[in-house]
Protein backbone atom coordinates (compact mmCIF):
# COMPACT_ATOMS: atom_id res chain seq x y z
CA UNK A 1 0.00 0.00 0.00
CA UNK A 2 1.36 3.66 -1.08
CA UNK A 3 -0.36 6.57 -1.07
CA UNK A 4 -0.87 10.21 -0.67
CA UNK A 5 -3.59 12.09 1.65
CA UNK A 6 -4.20 15.20 3.71
CA UNK A 7 -3.56 14.60 7.44
CA UNK A 8 -6.33 16.67 8.94
CA UNK A 9 -8.69 14.37 6.36
CA UNK A 10 -6.97 11.57 8.19
CA UNK A 11 -7.22 12.76 11.47
CA UNK A 12 -10.75 13.50 11.75
CA UNK A 13 -12.02 10.19 10.77
CA UNK A 14 -9.70 8.79 12.40
CA UNK A 15 -10.86 10.43 15.75
CA UNK A 16 -14.87 9.17 14.84
CA UNK A 17 -13.22 5.51 14.44
CA UNK A 18 -11.61 5.46 18.16
CA UNK A 19 -15.18 6.64 19.55
CA UNK A 20 -16.65 2.75 18.57
CA UNK A 21 -13.44 0.85 19.75
CA UNK A 22 -13.49 -0.51 23.50
CA UNK A 23 -10.02 -1.29 24.77
CA UNK A 24 -11.07 -3.53 27.24
CA UNK A 25 -12.34 -6.02 24.32
CA UNK A 26 -11.25 -10.20 24.81
CA UNK A 27 -10.30 -9.89 21.23
CA UNK A 28 -7.01 -7.52 20.84
CA UNK A 29 -7.76 -7.44 16.92
CA UNK A 30 -10.77 -5.03 17.77
CA UNK A 31 -8.34 -2.68 19.11
CA UNK A 32 -7.02 -2.21 15.59
CA UNK A 33 -8.13 0.24 12.42
CA UNK A 34 -8.48 -1.57 9.13
CA UNK A 35 -6.41 0.99 6.18
CA UNK A 36 -7.55 -0.19 3.25
CA UNK A 37 -7.64 1.26 -0.23
CA UNK A 38 -10.45 1.35 -2.51
CA UNK A 39 -11.57 3.15 -5.98
CA UNK A 40 -8.56 5.57 -4.98
CA UNK A 41 -9.56 6.36 -1.66
CA UNK A 42 -8.31 5.49 1.78
CA UNK A 43 -11.07 3.36 3.61
CA UNK A 44 -10.77 3.23 7.58
CA UNK A 45 -12.76 0.52 9.36
CA UNK A 46 -13.03 -0.21 12.55
CA UNK A 47 -15.69 -2.69 14.83
CA UNK A 48 -16.86 -3.30 18.36
CA UNK A 49 -18.76 -6.49 16.89
CA UNK A 50 -21.98 -4.50 17.46
CA UNK A 51 -21.51 -1.77 15.93
CA UNK A 52 -19.19 -0.85 12.60
CA UNK A 53 -17.38 2.06 11.26
CA UNK A 54 -16.12 2.75 7.76
CA UNK A 55 -14.78 6.24 6.23
CA UNK A 56 -13.53 6.92 2.86
CA UNK A 57 -11.21 9.22 2.69
CA UNK A 58 -9.75 10.93 -0.94
CA UNK A 59 -6.37 10.48 -1.08
CA UNK A 60 -3.77 9.31 -4.28
CA UNK A 61 -3.71 5.50 -4.43
CA UNK A 62 -0.02 4.55 -5.91
CA UNK A 63 -0.51 1.15 -4.71
CA UNK A 64 -3.13 -0.59 -3.34
CA UNK A 65 -3.10 -2.85 -0.20
CA UNK A 66 -4.19 -3.23 3.37
CA UNK A 67 -2.85 -3.44 6.96
CA UNK A 68 -4.36 -3.32 10.22
CA UNK A 69 -2.90 -1.25 12.88
CA UNK A 70 -3.28 -0.16 16.26
CA UNK A 71 -6.23 2.33 16.86
CA UNK A 72 -4.27 4.66 19.56
CA UNK A 73 -1.18 4.35 18.41
CA UNK A 74 -1.88 5.06 14.89
CA UNK A 75 -4.54 8.31 16.21
CA UNK A 76 -1.39 9.37 18.64
CA UNK A 77 1.19 9.49 16.40
CA UNK A 78 -0.88 11.65 14.04
CA UNK A 79 -0.63 14.45 17.09
CA UNK A 80 3.01 14.01 16.70
CA UNK A 81 3.21 15.26 12.99
CA UNK A 82 3.84 18.98 12.25
CA UNK A 83 3.20 18.13 8.74
CA UNK A 84 -0.05 18.38 6.35
CA UNK A 85 0.03 16.25 3.99
CA UNK A 86 1.36 12.33 4.57
CA UNK A 87 2.58 9.59 2.55
CA UNK A 88 1.50 6.38 4.01
CA UNK A 89 3.77 3.33 2.35
CA UNK A 90 3.31 -0.62 3.69
CA UNK A 91 6.65 -2.41 3.10
CA UNK A 92 6.15 -6.46 3.63
CA UNK A 93 9.37 -7.74 4.78
CA UNK A 94 9.97 -11.49 4.18
CA UNK A 95 11.85 -13.29 7.37
CA UNK A 96 12.72 -17.01 6.85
Amino acid sequence: MNLICFKENLKRNLDNALRIIKYNSTLPILNNFLLSTEKGMLKISSTDLEIGFTSLIPSKVLKDGSITVPAQLLSHLLITFRIKILILKLRILNFI
